[in-house]
């Protein structure tokens, strides 16, 4: 790859993907101040986060994935003004290791807030007379690679997937309320699906497959209304899986080899208490297993009441049992 680049570079795109290109990204790159797309995808690069790329100003699509990048991403987002404009970041198929940042989503701001006005990510030229070019990337989405010909600038997506990282899923995602795709599947993240995962208001794909993830699936998942993928296959999730909105629509394949899950779409029923999430609002309400209890005890009440009063009935209207019966109770 060429390592020099002019310190006037007016570049606003910068798109190498699918080639062989072995090395490092130079640094000279960061003299681009306007470069808006870099996407180097589907090559042989062998490096470190080229952590420069954020401090290009208007960065808004990342595109590193299916190389060799390694290493560690924590400490290259000190402060919080990195990749305010980043919109789609994907690293998915790379070596990278340790735990998730938190202070990198934090600076996403572009992924917080609703963008106003759709418009087209890239240089465009409308003159009648003059060349047209539109910027297009392929993105895994829903499970599927699909190639964006017009990046518009409402589509927010990060892939993370098929690295080495570790730790819990950080709750500063819950914040990224305008993303509309969240991969991070094929590591070996750990711990419980944080509850504010619910607050991605614009989520129509989740993707935690492949992890070590445990605990209970969270009901707040169920308050993603557009969600219309969701993958939480082969992990150590335990409990019954939300039976409302979205999540009757999704199929066994979303929660295969997760075997402590129970309830629909999985033929295993839930039959103890960690069938249930507990709740937050609550510490007294009572279990999915206290009710099944009280159901119990009021059928079983039940029964005992209308079989004595059949008994009382029948001797009521058929004397001969109503002498026996006075014969045998009433004269003692």
């Amino acid at each position: 790859m060429p390592q020099k680049v002019s310190s006037r570079c007016a570049i606003q795109t910068i798109n190498l993907n699918g080639n062989k290109l072995e090395g490092v990204v130079p640094s000279s790159w960061a003299n681009c101040a306007e470069l808006e797309v870099v996407d180097l995808g589907r090559n042989k690069l062998a490096d470190s986060f080229p952590h420069w790329l954020m401090n290009l100003p208007a960065l808004k699509v990342l595109v590193l994935k299916k190389n060799k990048f390694f290493g560690h991403l924590p400490g290259i987002c000190e402060g919080n003004h990195f990749f305010m404009n980043l919109q789609i970041f994907d690293i998915s198929s790379n070596h990278f290791t340790g735990s998730l940042p938190s202070e990198c989503f934090k600076s996403m701001k572009a992924m917080m807030v609703h963008q106003g006005q759709t418009k087209t990510i890239g240089y465009r030229n409308d003159s009648s007379s003059a060349p047209y070019y539109q910027d297009t990337i392929t993105v895994n989405l829903k499970g599927f690679e699909i190639q964006l010909v017009k990046i518009l600038s409402t589509f927010t997506s990060i892939d993370l997937s098929d690295n080495q990282f570790v730790g819990n899923i950080p709750q500063v995602l819950g914040d990224l309320k305008s993303l509309h795709s969240l991969n991070m599947s094929l590591n070996a993240l750990t711990g419980e699906i944080p509850r504010v995962l619910g607050d991605m208001s614009e989520l129509e794909a989740l993707d935690l497959s492949g992890n070590q993830l445990s605990g209970v699936i969270p009901s707040s998942l169920t308050s993603l209304t557009f969600l219309a993928f969701l993958n939480l296959s082969n992990n150590n999730l335990i409990g019954r899986i939300p039976q409302s909105y979205q999540f009757f629509t999704f199929s066994n394949s979303s929660f295969e080899g997760n075997p402590g899950l129970c309830g629909s779409p999985l033929s295993r029923d839930c039959i103890n208490s960690t069938s249930v999430e507990p709740s937050s609002n609550s510490t007294n309400a009572p279990t999915e297993f206290d009710m099944d209890k009280i159901w119990f005890w009021m059928f079983t009440g039940l029964g005992y009441g209308v079989g004595f009063a059949a008994a009382i009935i029948y001797l009521l209207f058929f004397p001969k049992w109503k002498m026996w019966y006075k014969r045998r109770f009433m004269n003692r």
